[in-house]
């Protein structure tokens, strides 16, 4: 955590001192072209509470349930859609990569971190709403769960 509002605090974000528990969902996504379908598990972390009209970062990782297949080392890269509800509206796009260089046969795992700004007050919701540059690759879930709740503030 103390990292993460390091980096924070160095490009300007506001990040309070007390984190909200990662929450972990689960998705079944459907991936194109294929179409293939892919269980993914998604956590979310962020601070417990966010003031409204101020960017607030947060982490995300998703976690294939299915190892790197390869058949050569990589480092899966992709555009993430993060869903706002509750006292925020709107999808915010953010990198997600592979924190190192997958060999086949390692957790596939994509991580990146997300801005957010919440225009209201009450419980804002967070929800990854799946992956992907389309047309070319698209992974998703219609009706995905909510992965995690923070207290919006004046």
């Amino acid at each position: 955590m103390t990292v993460a509002v390091g980096l924070a605090t160095a490009f300007g974000l506001t990040v309070a001192a007390d984190s909200a528990a990662a929450g972990t969902v689960t998705h079944t996504w459907r991936c194109y072209p294929g179409p293939s379908i892919r269980t993914v598990y998604v956590t979310v972390t962020a601070p417990a509470t966010v003031k409204r009209n101020v960017a607030a970062a947060v982490f995300v990782k998703t976690e294939d349930s299915k190892p790197w297949a390869g058949p050569n080392p990589g480092t899966p890269s992709s555009s993430g859609r993060l869903l706002l509800g509750g006292a925020g509206s709107g999808t915010v796009n953010f990198p997600l990569s592979s924190p190192t260089v997958l060999e086949p046969g390692d957790p596939w795992i994509m991580e990146g971190t997300a801005n957010v700004t919440f225009t209201g007050t009450g419980t804002g919701t967070l929800t990854l709403n799946g992956h992907g540059i389309p047309p070319y690759f698209n992974c998703g879930q219609t009706d995905p769960p909510v992965a995690e709740a923070v207290t919006v503030t004046p």
